[in-house]
């Protein structure tokens, strides 16, 4: 059994592979529901114009967004899974000189893997930068979005509660 205390530990392997599988499992799903509710719509419009909802478009939209923010996490972690210790040791000598390195500092978020270096600095390696550029960002975009279309749902529930139809209650493709 490990601690945080003792020197030299790596991120858990036990979450880097239940990061992986459900990275590699929810990427793809992400994306073919995004696509699915897209192309319905898209169908749809061609037939019914007025059939196509905001709502539905928007949601489509933040499917996309989150499987791309999925996506790139999942690369950054699948970096570490493929990445032993003897791997993570002659990347931290790489980077700072071999003797220098008097710790490691794993982080899932934002998702890094730092050498600390005797004279207090940590070198981040391993994990790309273009990792946590990406996926943060993405991340956060997909909420607002998401954000979006749970307030417009409920808005439209309430509408349809009150008995009235409003252009929010047509079924639309989820």
């Amino acid at each position: 059994m490990w601690s945080l205390s003792e020197p030299y530990q790596p991120h858990n392997s036990l979450v880097v592979l239940l990061l992986v599988m459900v990275g590699v499992v929810g990427t793809p799903t992400l994306a073919l529901r995004g696509l699915w509710i897209g192309v319905t719509l898209l169908v749809r419009a061609g037939r019914v114009p007025a059939a196509v909802t905001w709502t539905a478009a928007v949601k489509s939209v933040a499917l996309l967004v989150w499987a791309g923010a999925a996506g790139v996490y999942t690369w950054g972690v699948l970096y570490l899974a493929f990445t032993d210790d003897y791997g993570q040791s002659l990347e931290c000598d790489a980077v700072a000189g071999e003797g220098r390195v008097v710790d490691y500092e794993p982080s899932f978020v934002p998702l890094r893997f730092g050498c600390r270096l005797d004279d207090g600095r940590t070198v981040d390696v391993i994990v790309p930068d273009h990792v946590n550029a990406w996926a943060f960002p993405l991340a956060g975009c997909a909420l607002v979005l998401t954000l979006i279309v749970r307030a417009r749902d409920n808005r439209s529930a309430k509408r349809g509660a009150d008995g009235r139809r409003g252009a929010g209650s047509r079924r639309h493709p989820d």
